[in-house]
């Protein structure tokens, strides 16, 4: 038809069949090509008897794109070759349905670019890594070993070991760097427990205000040293007992029954001291 059709134009050296529109010499149509001792088939014979094959061959250069069928019982696959590029355009809706496994590689990049919404479901668990493979154990490893580290303080909160997974997980592992920039807000719920593994030192820098709500207990280890500095005053309530510090230096004390002890020894220095 006009601008549409099958069009396969025969190479120098390739031997074809001719017929005559009409048996007018004038009018050749090439029905077909034939295969010999030097043009052989794309698949040796009859091993590959039962694959049907479409193979082109790169002009002024080696290669092929092929899309090929094989159609032996228990071995059945197609199978598609590109030399170079592959180009796939669907001006409307596309379904891809994989009944069993489906695995990707890429040699380099990968970009996906969506117009409007992505939705993704997954059954069972994800994992995500970046990074070269031989670091998944690697990380997982030492990500485990994090944990170990706080297991006591874990255990103190009741916390479950998180590696145990089950279905319906997500594992992300980056293998050196990871940055996340929030330009408003960000919000996250966890419904059951959470864990937060640092092997080395942790910053928290927050602008404004930073409120924490505990419903019953919180417990806090520090192998050595805590400093805590606040600029104007500090307080710690605890029912009718109260502990003010300020920053000129006056510290109050106040409750309802005060119990000074020192198993050894007690020493109180001032410029004046008043009891009342």
């Amino acid at each position: 038809g006009a601008t549409w059709g099958h069009m396969a134009i025969p190479r120098i050296g390739q031997e074809v069949i001719v017929d005559f529109l009409e048996g007018d010499p004038d009018q050749p149509i090439v029905i077909g090509r034939t295969y010999h001792a030097r043009n052989r088939p794309p698949y040796k014979l009859p091993d590959h008897k039962t694959k049907m094959v479409i193979r082109s061959d790169t002009h002024k250069g080696n290669g092929f794109n092929e899309i090929s069928f094989e159609d032996e019982a228990g071995r059945e696959k197609i199978y598609v070759h590109g030399q170079k590029d592959q180009e796939i355009h669907i001006e409307n809706n596309r379904s891809k349905r994989i009944d069993n496994n489906q695995s990707e590689s890429v040699g380099h990049n990968k970009s996906i670019e969506v117009g409007n919404n992505h939705h993704e479901v997954i059954g069972g668990n994800m994992t995500l890594m970046v990074g070269p493979n031989v670091l998944q154990k690697f990380v997982t490893g030492k990500f485990k070993a994090f944990t170990d580290k706080i297991g006591g303080l874990a255990n103190k909160l009741g916390i479950p070991d998180i590696l145990n997974m089950g279905e319906g997980n997500l594992i992300i592992g980056v293998g050196k760097n990871k940055a996340e920039t929030v330009m408003v807000s960000s919000t996250e719920v966890v419904g059951g427990a959470k864990t937060v593994a640092v092997g080395g030192g942790m910053q928290i820098a927050v602008g404004g205000v930073l409120n924490q709500a505990i419903a019953i207990g919180a417990y806090e280890e520090v192998g050595q040293n805590k400093v805590v500095v606040a600029g104007k005053r500090m307080e710690f309530v605890c029912g009718k007992s109260m502990i003010q510090l300020n920053e000129d230096g006056t510290i109050i004390l106040e409750g309802v029954k005060i119990l000074l002890t020192g198993k050894d020894r007690m020493t109180v220095k001032a410029g004046k001291v008043e009891m009342n």
